[in-house]
């Protein structure tokens, strides 16, 4: 009986062990899924994130684009050539109000967009929106005192506009010069993305 017994111990130690590294095989592999998948859910959640951000800098683009043309908009309608051609054409103070208030639309709209997308530009906004309105009240006594044939007033306001004239052209170009960056920001995140993905 002795033989059999030690067959039958040393049956039941095979069979331990073998059960014993079928476990911790069968450990070492589930773990390996377990990182296998963790590491798959996270890439498939890093290409979703990514195709987000990619669809998201698509859409700021034309927005700054639109900003931009805008700006150059603004800049050109309170320059000193538009307030000479107001003023050879001999528009009345209320015919420019008018425009002025058609003006504030594009003014609106510059707004909206820089406000809600791009607000570190909101500083320059702000100095170019004060800016035509200084303009404005500026260009609409001249053209009062240009209707009343008052000639030093005419002059008094003329200096005033060509100062505002180059502010709005100073100001206007910093925006600009923003926006550049913002795109060459926007246009290397999207490059980066899109040779990641």
């Amino acid at each position: 009986m002795g033989k059999e017994y030690l067959l039958l111990i040393g049956t039941v130690i095979g069979f331990a062990g073998s059960v014993l590294v079928t476990f911790i095989n069968n450990r070492h592999q589930t773990k390996r899924l377990q990182i296998t998948n963790e590491h798959s859910l996270c890439v498939e959640e890093l290409k979703i994130s990514m195709s987000i951000k990619k669809d998201q800098i698509g859409e700021l683009l034309p927005k700054l684009e639109e900003a931009a043309g805008l700006v150059s908009k603004l800049s050109m309608g309170y320059s000193m050539t538009a307030s000479y051609i107001d003023t050879s054409k001999k528009i009345s103070p209320e015919k420019y109000n008018e425009w002025y208030l058609q003006s504030n639309r594009d003014l609106d709209r510059l707004a909206a967009i820089i406000k809600i997308n791009f607000n570190e530009l909101s500083g320059q906004f702000d100095e170019l929106a004060s800016l035509t309105n200084i303009f404005w009240g500026n260009q609409h006594n001249l053209l009062h005192n240009k209707e009343n044939n008052d000639k030093e007033g005419c002059q008094f306001f003329r200096d005033k506009i060509a100062a505002d004239s180059n502010k709005i052209k100073r100001i206007s170009q910093t925006l600009i010069d923003g926006m550049t960056t913002v795109a060459n920001r926007l246009n290397q995140s999207l490059a980066s993305r899109t040779v990641v993905a």
